[in-house]
């Protein structure tokens, strides 16, 4: 959905890394079924050279979601800015989700609550972080 010339929602993420699961603990409705998160949306904001992608908790997967946005809009995302969802996950997923998202362009964050203790650099939540 376009909301103006520089802003727009986005949702229905595709499935690129099986690697990126959806932790079992998650489920929906009275059934408790598990919630495969196809709710999520992300706010895209244009910046100059590409994209600065706005997430929630990226319960689909960070990496399904920024290779989602750049395939459909033919735009690289250069900045995060909230959850990456990697809080209990070990620093090998840590290193191998940087170097993923590295690949696909993004070159800062700005993290928040569900983005793990073992980023690389990171002070507190909201600190910039910049991939080199």
């Amino acid at each position: 959905m376009q909301l103006d010339d520089y802003a727009q929602l986005f949702t229905n993420f595709n499935r690129y890394y099986s690697f990126e699961h959806i932790p079992t603990k998650f489920v929906r409705g009275s059934a408790k079924e598990p919630d495969c998160f196809d709710d999520e949306t992300c706010l895209l904001l244009k910046a100059d050279d590409g994209i600065a992608l706005v997430v929630g908790c990226s319960h689909q997967g960070i990496l399904n979601i920024t290779a989602t946005v750049k395939e459909r809009t033919g735009l690289p995302v250069r900045r995060i800015i909230g959850g990456i969802h990697l809080s209990g996950e070990g620093q090998e997923r840590m290193d191998r989700t940087l170097n993923e998202l590295k690949q696909l362009g993004v070159r800062e964050f700005n993290l928040c609550h569900c983005s793990g203790a073992n980023v690389p650099g990171r002070v507190s939540t909201g600190t910039v972080i910049k991939l080199d």
